[in-house]
């Protein structure tokens, strides 16, 4: 059996002096594995770098197993995070996020066009992205199931003036709302509300990682897991920002 579909690639393992085990996040089939046998070679090796994106043909005697990967390049997009180490960080925490929280195999269309999304936006030369990464990490916790309700008061209905957001519901709070309580609840980044082209606001963006954070955990605890090394790694490196 086969199938056709385009693919990002998530991680990579060698095995064998030129072959790969590729693990991408694909349009139809989901998070799938794959061999590449005796195809790698130092001509063709920057194709298979985690964020590029692949048109794959999957063949495999049954469903079930592992299968075989043939591959070609659509879009490289590795080459934008390769030389700048905040940008390097977030493409490592969001591979991770993928392989880590995603079941193998079932379909995310919504994700994969977000992760698309993410990957096309990035710009090196700003950090107007990063609001970007924030963002498809709030699409991702919807994904899991724990989606964040932003688009107007969890008391009053009304969607202005939205500053915080409830850790026990994941709605929104306006700021006439939280009086004495604003302590015991998160932060809402302006740029999660509404969509503008103003300069980053390095306390926004620590607002907004903190806030998916909370939720991320929240939602692996219930797992008994703890979040990727790879994503302190970068919110680290967004303090420095």
């Amino acid at each position: 059996m086969n199938w056709n579909d385009n693919g990002i690639i998530i991680s990579m393992r060698k095995h064998g002096d030129n072959s790969l085990i590729l693990n991408v996040l694909t349009e139809n089939h989901g998070l799938h594995s794959g061999y590449i046998r005796n195809k790698i070679s130092k001509k063709n090796s920057f194709i298979y770098q985690m964020g590029n994106v692949l048109s794959i043909t999957w063949t495999g005697r049954l469903e079930e197993h592992l299968g075989y990967f043939k591959c070609e390049l659509l879009y490289s997009f590795s080459y934008k995070f390769l030389n700048n180490r905040l940008a390097l960080n977030a493409l490592n925490s969001f591979c991770d996020l993928h392989n880590f929280l995603l079941p193998e195999r079932e379909v995310y269309k919504n994700l994969f066009s977000k992760s698309i999304k993410f990957l096309e936006f990035t710009d090196t030369e700003n950090t107007e992205w990063v609001r970007e990464y924030i963002r498809w990490e709030v699409i991702l916790l919807s994904e899991l199931g724990y989606g964040l309700d932003l688009s107007s008061c969890a008391v009053t209905g009304n969607n202005n003036d939205l500053h915080y957001v409830s850790p026990k519901t994941g709605r929104a709070v306006s700021t006439e709302v939280a009086g004495k309580w604003k302590n015991k609840l998160l932060n809402l980044p302006s740029f999660l509300v509404s969509v503008d082209n103003k300069t980053i606001n390095k306390k926004d963006i620590l607002d907004g990682i903190k806030l998916t954070s909370f939720f991320l955990k929240k939602y692996l605890f219930t797992l008994n897991l703890n979040l990727p090394i790879s994503r302190d790694r970068f919110i680290n490196e967004l303090k420095k920002l």
